[in-house]
């Protein structure tokens, strides 16, 4: 159970990590605050549940949608069901030019998810991955 806590925490921590590059940040910029994205919302106030259901409804009518991909994985991880938040992280990754993540990141985070199945050549290939 202790093991499942801080799995979770890792993850959570990193796909928060990278918040500001999508935000639109840059170095001659001012700061951008993006729109309030509402499953955002949802995952912050741990209503995973609801994410679930409601990234589900939108993937129906938005198949290829990278970012509904990884923010569904966000909770499914939370709700400690790490083969479907696998599936969808790489379904992510296939999607990656519409994913809030960057590519690097995802693969971090689909090491990390192959690793907690015990799936280390698969982990050590995207720890590759996301080093490139």
């Amino acid at each position: 159970m202790a093991r499942m806590r801080v799995f979770r925490s890792v993850l959570t921590g990193l796909f928060c990590a990278f918040a500001l590059s999508a935000a639109g940040k840059s170095a001659d910029s001012v700061f951008v605050v993006p729109e309030p994205n509402f499953i955002d919302y949802l995952i912050a106030d741990e209503a995973y549940e609801d994410v679930i259901r409601m990234t589900s409804e939108e993937l129906t009518r938005h198949p290829k949608d990278g970012r509904l991909y990884s923010q569904r994985a966000v909770a499914y991880i939370q709700q400690e069901e790490v083969d479907k938040a696998l599936a969808d992280i790489s379904k992510a990754i296939r999607y990656y030019p519409s994913a809030d993540k960057p590519l690097a990141e995802l693969y971090r985070i689909r090491g990390i998810l192959y690793e907690y199945n015990g799936q280390i050549k698969k982990a050590e290939k995207d720890y590759r991955r996301a080093q490139q």
